[in-house]
């Protein structure tokens, strides 16, 4: 996943209220690999997954800051880009937010229109379309309609 799926996921997910999985393992950020995650051994619950890795870590000390290690937090996001499963309920909830929301999709060109002055033609997979829409939406929105601070 590159950085700009990654931000745009992000996005997508502070919008909708969604909140990443978390998952805590050691390893060297620098050369990333990574040396221990409890999730493979069955800590599912992030609280958890910190505590035994702080655990392994400080039993492992003197070897994991000779080879670099330390505790990383690793933040997953769903996978808006690629699962319609992911993507349809942030369109759903844009569709509530603004009425003119709409994505065409035709034989060639995908369309997708809203706030009456954007309309975007993107040559691209379905999918692909409509998470680009999406993030266009989303930043849209978030610029026009962010709080009044002059209070």
């Amino acid at each position: 996943m590159n950085t700009d799926t990654l931000s745009n996921n992000r996005l997508i997910a502070e919008f909708a209220n969604h909140k990443p999985t978390i998952e805590y393992c050691v390893g060297s950020v620098k050369d990333e690999t990574i040396c221990y995650s409890p999730k493979n051994v069955g800590f599912d619950w992030y609280p958890e997954q910190k505590k035994e890795c702080e655990r392994w870590l400080s039993e492992n000390l003197q070897r994991a800051q000779k080879n670099g290690h330390e505790l990383i937090k690793f933040e997953w996001y769903r996978h808006y880009e690629s699962d319609w499963n992911d993507l349809m309920p942030v369109v759903e909830k844009i569709t509530q937010l603004d009425s003119a929301f709409r994505i065409v999709i035709g034989n060639v060109n995908t369309y997708a229109h809203f706030d009456s002055q954007k309309t975007k033609q993107v040559n691209e997979k379905p999918i692909a379309a409509v998470y680009s829409a999406v993030v266009d939406f989303i930043a849209w929105y978030n610029q026009n309609n962010k709080p009044d601070t002059k209070n």
